[in-house]
């Protein structure tokens, strides 16, 4: 007769079942997989749109003042934007270019401004990427020579979107116009000729 070492008995049901429970956590991995695929939507379409909005389009000779590009993600969720921007004629010169208040901590590389046109990289930084709008980015500008200038949104500018690969997600801006007029200088009282005199 065979004689059954429970011993062995007992480690052959072990090994059993440590099989079965890594069969049962590997078909509950799968299943969870297959599920969060099907819960994922497709990529958004390019969404997010910018716009250029001045503290003045009509500056005088000499002032200075601020152009916003403005952001609106609409169903994006931005990280990050390269933004090259360009301008025409003499009338206005930029002086700086900033990050806004969209991104709540944000990094900027390569902020530069340069003969008809300003750059800048500006990354989510610690804040992270956001939905929404506000302001992406400031420059200053200053109005120097009577007559227009354009400014634009190149074609080259680049927004970066959460789970869109390299997809570019922005739209372009209109343009918009500022148009400089001559300072406003005081005309000095003349004074009379041979200066105060006493009639009596």
């Amino acid at each position: 007769d065979n004689v059954v070492n429970p011993a062995m008995n007992s480690k052959k049901y072990f090994i059993l079942g440590i099989s079965t429970l890594v069969l049962t956590a590997a078909l509950g991995a799968g299943m969870y997989l297959v599920k969060q695929q099907q819960l994922i939507s497709p990529k958004a379409a390019p969404a997010t749109t910018l716009s250029l909005t001045s503290t003045t389009v009509s500056p005088s000779a000499g002032q200075t003042f601020t152009v916003n590009v403005n952001i609106n993600t609409a169903e994006n969720t931005v990280s990050a934007a390269e933004l090259h921007i360009s301008y025409t004629g003499t009338a206005i010169v930029a002086q700086s270019i900033a990050a806004g208040s969209f991104f709540t901590s944000p990094e900027t590389i390569g902020a530069q401004v340069g003969t008809g046109t300003a750059d800048i990289t500006i990354l989510g930084g610690l804040g992270g990427a956001r939905q929404g709008s506000g302001i992406l980015a400031m420059i200053t500008f200053r109005a120097e020579n009577i007559g227009s200038s354009t400014i634009s949104v190149a074609s080259n500018t680049a927004v970066s979107g959460i789970g869109e690969g390299s997809q570019n997600e922005a739209r372009r801006a209109t343009p918009a116009t500022i148009t400089v007029q001559a300072g406003s200088n005081p005309t000095p009282t003349p004074t009379p000729a041979g200066g105060d005199s006493d009639p009596t």
